[in-house]
């Protein structure tokens, strides 16, 4: 199933999915090491920024922004195209997620 025909609850589970595989872990994280803070786990802050946007659709809610990009080095191998259109799909349909109460958009001419 593509991200944009995922249900809210489908997507938000595929960026974490998609995190845990594929998000590269900062050397100087021990998660044996109760000092050791989950939210520097990774090597930039990409990650993170997915992982909250997928916090923000289990809530309910739409993302404002995802400062998330595929070049960053915060993931796989950066040349890896494949990898880079399943970040970008999954990037493009977070912000895209509607739930079900969202109204359809109003047309100019319903005005």
């Amino acid at each position: 199933m593509q991200p944009h025909e995922m249900k809210p609850s489908e997507l938000a589970q595929a960026i974490r999915d998609f995190v845990e595989k594929h998000a590269r872990l900062s050397p100087n994280y021990d998660p044996t090491d109760r000092w050791s803070d989950p939210e520097e786990r990774f090597t930039g802050p990409d990650p993170s920024c997915l992982l909250a946007a997928a916090a923000s659709i289990e809530r309910g809610e739409k993302p404002d922004r995802i400062f998330s990009d595929w070049g960053s080095g915060c993931y796989g191998e950066w040349n890896d195209k494949a990898l880079q259109a399943e970040h970008d799909a999954l990037v493009k349909a977070a912000y895209a997620v509607r739930f079900d109460n969202d109204s359809e958009p109003s047309s100019p001419s319903a005005r």
